[in-house]
């Protein structure tokens, strides 16, 4: 199936790695000249070269930090300079470390309000004017945006509070021919992952391999998700087979969730 996509200039939020890079990756195979952006110049190359590797098209690549204002600043001129506009945006950051409530301190707070709240604000109002008709922006959240997690307090509020700016961008945004989806993410075989599973086992007293059978075992599906498989949506979200789709929230999420809608 054709997506449309090709051609297409994506920039990438947090793709170095894990479903940042899977998202990356769906993209660059259908065509798109990927932008990827993370932090780490030495991981972005990594990405870089795998992407060659495997689609045999050049990536390009740009070192910031999404939550400070103005690297969003700087990337966004080097955006401006190099391409003029894009087509496609992906927020995506990863996921806030669990404790509980007590535990998170006002200064980690608004650490968190920055990384994964305001920084979808600033790059959507940085990109968004330049984009053209046809163009789609996809946010990366959480099963967190619908369903309250375990041990994971602030994703629970910032990530529902992304899907209340996301629906509202879609009417505003909808005149403009822009789309704006959700994308939802259950349990992820990324370093993320591992780092949930061994916090669960030190708290509980038990092996990781337990919890991650019996995380497992939670499913429907009865596995972890890829990457790549997340990517799959977020690329068709991306493409002209989802032109009537905007301001949706999906579950990809092998069955886990329990929400109704």
């Amino acid at each position: 199936m054709d997506y449309g996509l090709k051609g297409k200039k994506a920039l990438v939020c947090g793709s170095s790695a894990g479903i940042g890079f899977g998202a990356a990756m769906k993209l660059a195979l259908e065509g798109c000249h990927v932008i990827l952006v993370s932090r780490n110049e030495e991981n972005l190359r990594l990405a870089r070269n795998k992407i060659h590797e495997v689609t045999g098209r050049d990536a390009e690549s740009f070192a910031c930090d999404i939550s400070k204002p103005s690297d969003i600043d700087k990337l966004s001129k080097f955006i401006e300079s190099r391409f003029g506009a894009i087509d496609v945006l992906v927020n995506n950051v990863g996921g806030p470390d669990p404790m509980p409530f007590m535990n998170v301190t006002d200064d980690t707070w608004f650490r968190y309000f920055e990384t994964l709240f305001m920084s979808v604000v600033r790059l959507v109002r940085t990109f968004a004017p330049s984009m053209k008709e046809g163009s789609s922006i996809v946010n990366i959240l959480s099963r967190s945006a619908k369903e309250a997690l375990p041990s994971l307090v602030i994703s629970n509020s910032f990530r529902p509070a992304l899907a209340g700016l996301s629906k509202t961008l879609s009417t505003e945004l909808a005149g403009k021919g822009i789309r704006i989806n959700n994308v939802c993410p259950g349990l992820v075989a990324t370093d993320r992952q591992v780092n949930l599973i061994n916090y669960t086992a030190e708290k509980e007293g038990i092996s990781p391999d337990i919890v991650r059978k019996r995380s497992e075992g939670q499913i429907p599906l009865g596995r972890l998700a890829s990457p790549e498989e997340i990517g799959s949506m977020v690329a068709f979200l991306c493409s002209s087979e989802s032109s009537y789709i905007t301001g949706g929230t999906f579950f990809v999420d092998g069955g886990a969730s329990k929400s109704n809608v």
